[in-house]
This record gives C-alpha cells, structure tokens and sequence, in this order.
C-alpha cells in the first residue's frame, strides 16, 4: 500500500493562533504525523466556475450605498428590480426581504418570490424556474432558513474576485437567525456582476446561496411546474469532487500564480458554508497554510488519486482521497476530502491529512 505506515498519531490541539479554524490537538513524538481536521477543522468552499488567469481579488469593507440591511425593518421590500446602483448586500438585503415570510403573498400570491426571481443571475440553478416552482424550492427544510427568518447579519466583509474574461465575483457570509430559534445558522451568498438580459446594464445578481445542509436529490423536483414533465430543466451543470479537489490542490501548489496569493483566492472560494475557512481572506487563509501539518498541500510534487471513482452517498456527501509526497523515495500522504453538494455545486466541508 502507499499509505503512510506507522502506529503514532499527531494531532493538533486548538490554540488561540488556530481557534479559527478549529483545529484540534494531542502531541505523541512518534514517526506518523496525523492532522485530523475535521467538522470544525480546516476546510476549504467555493462554486464550480473557473477562475481565469486574468484576475485579481480585493477586499470591500461594508457598502454603504444603499444596503437596506439595517436593524430596522429589514423584511419591507424596498426593491423589487436589480439595478447596476445596487452593491452586493443591497442585493443580499433585497433577496432576503423578498422571500421572507411575510412577503409571500401579498399583494398577490408568489408575490415575494416574483421578487426574488429578478435577482438571479442567468447561471443560477432556478433562473428558469416560475414564482410557484420557486417557492416550492425554498420551502423545502434545508432551505426554509432563508424564507422564515427573524434576523440576520453580516460577517466579515464582501470579497471582490476581479476577473477580465469572465464576470466578477463577490462572495459575503451571512448569518441567519432562523424564526423561533437562539442559534445563528452560516450561509454563504456569490453574485456575479452580469448583465440580466442583452443590452441591459452588468449590475450585481445572484448566482448562489450555500446553506449549511447540503441539497437533497429531490431539489430539481421542486423546481419544476406541477405540468412540467422535463426532471433536467433546471439541472446546473457541476464539476465533479474530483475535479473541485484538483482545481485547489493545483492552486495551492502554485499560491501566487498568476498573481499574489491567487491559490488561498481559489480555495476559499470553494469551501462550503460548514466550513470556518469559508469566512478567511486569501491573506488569512494563506497564512494558516504555512503551518507544517498543511505544508504538503503546498510542496507536493507528485499527486495522485486513490481510486478512480469518486465515493457520493445517497445524502450528497462525497469522500476523495488523494496521494501526495514531495519527491520520488517518499513516502506518501494521505489527504481525504469531505465534499457536500450546496446549490448545485461541490464544496469543500473538511479534510484529513496523514503522512
């Protein structure tokens, strides 16, 4: 077997200069070295579209244009239309107040779902769907955090991915009080800066919401019109999880190519919202990957997968495992990768790096 041999474990406890990313830890000086990092552990997120070599990232404090986010009345519905005046969390701000609950129907059935449907861009897995199929989807249990709400808040700032060939991305964490309930459940929102029709404007839309539960196979379902016959109509094409495990494993091999810290950029991106390095900046995350424990995901030399078929059960859970050493006579570690499916998409949950 290539995998590592051995009978000592390390494993790493939280430290204030770790607690960010959950890490855990118990110290044996023995000569396998096991970084367990899982639920809570450190853990990569992000979407299915590729980053072109051609762009640049920065970071956006809050935008205060004219973000309707406030501590007052933040379920009115304040706009109905995207626009290119509106920021990302106007965007955020004005999706949430459209579908909540109070905004369902009235002054018409669906109304608030009408709403929301302006809002998403082209590429979103219910772009094509009507107010009625829309409904049915945010309705479903691990959704209806984002239709029955009784608060919400930001944390951290936006994210700006600038891109030349392909339309800008944001991303923005958000916290959602759940109706009823004590407990903040994460979330995580991409728009892309697009235009909604041919000769409209580009303008901020939305093209993802990352819940924490991962979707269930019944999600195209409720998608579609009760007369609709056609199950793929609103399939979203995805990358499969070994593909999204290569895309960062090749990123954080090449951290500052094309430009700086370009590889922590990618593999934020495709963490799930489950995951604490969901909410890190490139910076943040890249700093973290300079702990020796994480230092094979950026020197390897040789990468290799463990089986030739990805292992996905039923829930929408995928487990890829991937062979890594830093020169031929090494030794091999061991890295497995904990997937969920989120808006149609792979995202990254965990992973477990022994070597």
């Amino acid at each position: 077997s290539r995998r590592p041999t051995g009978d000592a474990r390390l494993t790493m406890v939280p430290s204030m200069a770790l607690a960010c990313l959950g890490l855990q830890a118990a110290l044996v000086a023995r000569p396998q070295l096991h970084a367990n990092v899982g639920a809570g552990g450190l853990q990569f997120h992000g979407s299915a579209l590729q980053l072109s070599r051609a762009c640049s990232y920065d970071r956006r404090a809050v935008m205060p244009s004219l973000s309707m986010a406030s501590a007052v009345d933040k379920t009115a519905i304040k706009v109905t239309a995207p626009s290119d005046a509106l920021e990302p969390r106007d965007v955020i701000a004005a999706s949430l107040a459209a579908v909540h609950r109070e905004n369902w129907d009235s002054p018409h059935p669906y109304y608030g779902f009408e709403v929301a449907l302006q809002f998403l861009a082209p590429s979103h897995q219910a772009a094509k769907a009507d107010a009625q199929g829309f409904a049915r989807y945010m309705r479903q249990p691990h959704k209806e955090v984002l239709v029955k709400w009784d608060d919400y808040k930001y944390d951290g700032d936006v994210i700006v991915l600038k891109r030349t060939k392909h339309p800008d991305e944001a991303y923005q964490m958000v916290s959602i009080l759940p109706e009823g309930s004590d407990d903040w459940l994460k979330t995580r929102w991409k728009l892309l800066h697009v235009s909604p029709a041919p000769g409209k404007p580009e303008q901020w839309m939305l093209e993802a919401v990352f819940a924490n539960e991962p979707d269930q196979p019944t999600d195209d379902e409720f998608l579609l019109d009760h007369h609709d016959s056609d199950k793929t109509a609103f399939r979203s094409p995805t990358l499969a999880p070994r593909v999204v495990v290569e895309k960062v494993m090749q990123a954080l091999r090449n951290m500052d190519t094309p430009y700086k810290l370009h590889g922590a950029a990618v593999a934020t991106r495709y963490c799930a919202p489950s995951n604490r390095a969901s909410e890190l900046t490139p910076a943040a995350f890249a700093k973290y990957m300079q702990e020796p424990w994480y230092r094979i995901l950026a020197e390897w030399e040789e990468m290799e997968f463990e089986t030739d078929v990805d292992e996905i059960d039923a829930s929408n859970h995928a487990v890829v495992d991937v062979l890594l050493r830093r020169k031929k006579g090494d030794s091999w570690a061991v890295v497995s990768w904990d997937l969920t499916m989120h808006d149609g998409r792979w995202l990254i949950h965990s992973l477990d790096v022994t070597e």
